[in-house]
């Protein structure tokens, strides 16, 4: 009988509950003036340009420099990087002088620099702006000292008729090729640190959503 008794409970048992309509609200109808709201978001923009700007530095650090260097002969990689870093960096600066912009823009007057490092809006404001000098350091000085080292080191190398890495070579290519690490790690250096902080403002953002933004 007890047996029967819950058959009986679980035939008669209340449904399921549905899941929490929070977690899935119901769909935007689709109309011009939603798409209008759409296109003239400004989170929308400001997440593109942090995603362009991230996508950029990943790209760059971990894939096309490295894939470049392995694949290019080392005269032709030498090209490749002397005419993309430039306009890299300058794309960076760009990107992150635009997203410190609005950054600062839609806050009160002061709440972002008079503030310090107080806050996090002050702390973000101030991630943006290192990420933003450290690209145009590279951009105006770093890469350019870096690229006529470089050329240099060709060129006394052409005329021993010897390459960077090979014994015997004279005293003026060690220094060069001495100066030459200095100036291409401190540009390394500088363009982790950068691709760092960017990293660090999305996730800062994935945590607190694009409101304010």
């Amino acid at each position: 009988m007890s047996s029967l008794h819950e058959s009986s409970k679980s035939l008669h048992a209340s449904p399921p509950t549905s899941p929490n309509p929070s977690l899935h609200p119901p769909p935007h109808p689709l109309s011009a003036r939603a798409l209008i709201r759409l296109l003239t978001n400004p989170a929308g923009y400001y997440l593109l340009f942090l995603s362009a700007l991230l996508g950029f530095q990943i790209w760059q650090t971990f894939v096309g420099g490295i894939v470049a260097f392995k694949s290019l002969p080392r005269s032709a990689f030498a090209r490749l990087q002397a005419s993309t870093f430039p306009l890299y960096f300058a794309i960076n600066v760009f990107l992150a002088s635009a997203l410190l912009g609005r950054w600062t823009f839609v806050r009160p007057a002061g709440a972002v620099w008079d503030a310090g490092l107080r806050t996090a809006d002050s702390v973000q404001a101030a991630a943006l702006a290192l990420v933003a000098a450290l690209h145009l350091l590279n951009l105006v000085w770093v890469t350019p000292v870096t690229t006529q080292v470089m050329y240099e080191r060709h060129k006394v190398e052409r005329e021993e008729g010897k390459q960077y890495f090979e014994p015997g070579i004279s005293d003026t290519l060690k220094a060069l090729n001495k100066r030459f690490a200095i100036l291409h790690g401190l540009s390394s250096f500088l363009n982790l640190i950068a691709l760092l902080l960017t990293v660090f403002h999305a996730l800062f953002l994935a945590h607190l959503g694009l409101t304010g933004v």
